[in-house]
């Protein structure tokens, strides 16, 4: 099991009922997200540990393309500068990337 980048953030918004959700999103085409991950924000020097889960909103009408969002725990707004590093922690790529036909 190794670390995974997964993206650099671009927006962070904090939504009332929902918590902290991270732009920009993963295309469902890309990824397979399923469950709860441990992951880290890494901005310079700094490295913020908390917990995400990757869910596909729903949405009418649908967007194009689907995409996954980040939802963090264990930790603010604050806490994740907008160019920050989002990184996966203890997965496998080949449990996190879909597999291209």
């Amino acid at each position: 099991m190794s670390d995974i980048f997964l993206s650099k953030i671009d927006d962070v918004f904090n939504i009332s009922g929902r918590g902290i959700i991270l732009a920009p999103g993963f295309p469902d085409s890309d990824y397979k997200f399923d469950g709860e991950y441990d992951v880290f924000i890494k901005e310079a020097s700094r490295i913020k540990k908390c917990r995400a889960v990757f869910i596909v909103p729903f949405q009418s009408p649908p967007p194009r393309e689907l995409c996954y969002f980040c939802h963090l725990s264990g930790i603010i707004k604050a806490e994740i500068p907008v160019g920050s590093e989002l990184w996966l922690s203890g997965v496998e790529t080949s449990n996190i990337f879909a597999q291209q036909v």
